[in-house]
């Protein structure tokens, strides 16, 4: 009933505010907050018990944003370059750590197939965690951020391979036909990721420029979702995860000069479900098994964090990437991913893994997710040890990190809106040879400064991912020029966050407006109908022949005169 998923999604958001605000305020990541937040309106702990099959659904689509939104992050170029590595390391690291997890559970007198479930488990790395992490740090475009999404990623296609071996093993399927459904799930595999990005290339950036040309942000929306749903719809169809399929057409439009625009779109949307999966996951949690077993949890845990993290760090080090890196690497990997709990469930459903097994599985994936926002905290301390005590392990490759690197736009001018009054702006600055940046959302209107060679981001100022992009924290001015007072206030409170010594000047439409920015540290505002008054003062005084220090004095007494007027009439 629809009155149920109401309770149920507000219980759940509640529920996540408290632990989210909780972990803030322990200097934890919010990801542990809301994973609490799942384990306490679970149906294994007193009090009320969220339905988790109706906050799972939901939080699919927050799994298929976040990875969209991850796509659209990263180029085809950016894979490229580490297509080595992540190949490499995903194909060394899987089958490794299965190992690792087979002798674990028949250390633990587990039967074979069990084992081998576990180890499979353990194998895999959470995408949709460690990309949300990797974006909230701000280092999803670092070396190590796109080493490590590329290796998940290539982790994410051999799951395929396992659901398709470990479900015939436990259904004692027939050699020749186990081989029959790996060629062939390969084969549509590969036929989907092959489609998604050479038509997608073709067909999805035209088409989501004529939606943008409608100028409607709900109709730009729609199509975005739309894209993202059906996409990660078909390849599951294929039997590719949908977040795979997801972070493939993602990809496709990041390509386009769109991607910024669209990712601004999708952000809110985006964060608001990817809340609801870390909630799912800690309605999994059975607490009894923490109290029951906790040794074996334990153990189980150190095998998946400690055993991945030092594999992977292990083979990235071979690689001769550098020590930071590796570590970062070797830490991203040290979590159990979404697509553990459906082996798992495979596992349950096929009777090869008993149910003690299964909890066991479920509370130490869980807490290897909610370990991994620490693990990155570890990093440097680690390197530094490690630095000191063994010297240099490895050097760089040559690949350079677009973090260390100061970006080349500086000294420059954003200009926001390339309307009557921001075109006039942009144009006086040109001008006189200094370099300007224009932040449009129309559609048109940018396409047409793009072919005059201006520099243009397209999007919405107002959406602090697109201001971004013209690189507030390097420019010298930036002229607000846009008629909205909302986004005004949006777009220059977070330019001053991220330069709080950039110089701003902003369009107002009145005294209430132009008072609430100077209250937040705004010195220059335009009220247009105070500046159109002194500018037809100033041309009929003239033509009585007041001209000089004269007439300056007279629009200076003037100007005061209407500020005062307008301080004394209430706002309308």
């Amino acid at each position: 009933m629809a009155s149920d998923l109401i309770l149920n999604l507000t219980v759940a958001f509640f529920a996540a505010l408290i632990g989210g605000a909780i972990a803030l305020r322990l200097r934890l990541s919010a990801v542990v907050g809301y994973v609490a937040a799942g384990v306490a309106i679970g149906p294994f702990t007193p009090g009320f018990a969220a339905d988790p099959e109706q906050i799972r659904l939901l939080a699919d689509i927050g799994i298929v944003l976040l990875m969209f939104g991850v796509g659209v992050q990263f180029s085809l170029r950016d894979l490229f370059q580490v297509r080595g590595i992540a190949v490499t390391g995903a194909l060394v690291q899987v089958p490794l750590t299965i190992g690792l997890g087979v002798a674990f559970g028949l250390a633990w007198g587990w039967p074979w197939l069990e084992a081998l479930f576990f180890g499979a488990i353990i194998s895999i790395s959470s995408t949709a965690v460690v990309a949300k992490l990797l974006s909230d740090r701000g280092e999803s475009g670092t070396l190590h951020g796109r080493i490590t999404i590329a290796w998940l990623l290539v982790q994410d296609i051999l799951t395929i391979f396992l659901i398709v071996a470990l479900s015939a093993l436990a259904q004692g399927t027939a050699q020749q036909e186990l081989t029959s459904n790996l060629v062939v799930s390969t084969a549509q595999a590969a036929a989907f990721i092959v489609g998604v990005l050479a038509l997608g290339g073709r067909v999805l950036p035209p088409f989501l420029g004529l939606v943008a040309r409608t100028g409607s942000r709900e109709l730009f929306l729609l199509a975005v979702t739309a894209l993202a749903l059906g996409t990660a719809f078909g390849g599951s169809l294929l039997g590719v995860s949908p977040a795979l399929g997801a972070f493939l057409v993602g990809l496709v439009i990041s390509q386009s000069d769109l991607s910024h625009h669209v990712l601004g779109e999708v952000l809110p949307t985006r964060d608001l479900f990817a809340v609801l999966f870390f909630v799912s996951l800690g309605m999994l949690v059975e607490p009894q098994v923490l109290i029951h077993s906790p040794g074996v949890v334990m153990l189980a845990l150190a095998v998946l964090v400690a055993g991945k993290a030092l594999l992977s760090t292990a083979i990235t080090l071979l690689q001769r990437y550098p020590l930071r890196t590796a570590l970062f690497v070797g830490m991203g990997m040290g979590n159990a991913a979404e697509f553990s709990f459906v082996l798992a469930r495979i596992g349950s459903d096929l009777g090869a893994v008993s149910d003690t097994v299964f909890s066991l599985v479920v509370a130490s994936a869980v807490a290897s997710i909610l370990l991994t926002p620490l693990l990155f905290h570890t990093v440097h301390p680690v390197e530094r040890f490690l630095a000191s005590s063994l010297g240099r392990l490895a050097g760089p490759r040559g690949l350079r990190d677009p973090a260390e690197n100061p970006d080349r736009l500086r000294g420059h001018a954003i200009v926001c809106g390339y309307g009557r009054v921001g075109s006039v702006v942009a144009e006086a600055l040109r001008e006189r040879g200094l370099r300007v940046v224009v932040i449009e959302q129309d559609r048109r209107r940018a396409d047409q400064l793009r072919r005059q060679g201006l520099p243009v981001v397209y999007g919405s100022a107002a959406n602090p991912y697109v201001l971004a992009q013209a690189h507030p924290e390097q420019a010298v001015t930036l002229v607000a020029a846009i008629e909205d007072p909302l986004a005004t206030r949006q777009l220059t409170e977070y330019a001053q966050r991220l330069n709080p010594r950039l110089d701003v000047v902003a369009r107002v439409s009145g005294l209430e407006e132009e008072t609430f920015l100077r209250t937040r540290g705004i010195a220059e505002t335009v009220i247009g109908e105070r500046e159109v008054a002194l500018e037809l003062s100033r041309h009929a005084l003239r033509r009585f022949g007041i001209t000089g220090a004269e007439l300056t004095h007279a629009v200076q007494g003037l100007r005061a005169r209407l500020e005062e007027r307008e301080h004394e009439q209430p706002p309308t």
